[in-house]
């Protein structure tokens, strides 16, 4: 199975609770990039809204997921457009 359709397994999983349906097929992951050879990962995250209250939980919940594929390498996920995307990307990057 490639790296792609591994990530994309993860993230179909990840269930957006105010809408009910997964953030992939709600479209909000964006600039994803694979690196197959080097199994790294990079994307961009938007929550539904600015103000989305569990925003920050989603963007954990991602690379939570992401960071159980096996022999992943590193993985490199940015928030956008969210009023607490400063602080959802500085735990992100703490994060291993």
């Amino acid at each position: 199975m490639s790296l792609r359709s591994e990530v994309i397994g993860k993230l179909k999983n990840i269930i957006d609770p105010g809408v009910r349906k997964n953030i992939w097929d709600l479209h909000l992951l964006y600039d994803i990039e694979i690196d197959e050879d080097k199994r790294d990962i990079e994307l961009k995250f938007k929550p539904t809204v600015k103000h989305c209250p569990i925003g920050i939980q989603l963007a954990i919940m991602i690379k939570t997921k992401l960071m159980e594929i096996d022999n992943v390498g590193k993985i490199n996920i940015k928030v956008t457009d969210f009023i607490h995307a400063e602080e959802a990307n500085k735990i992100l990057n703490k994060m291993k």
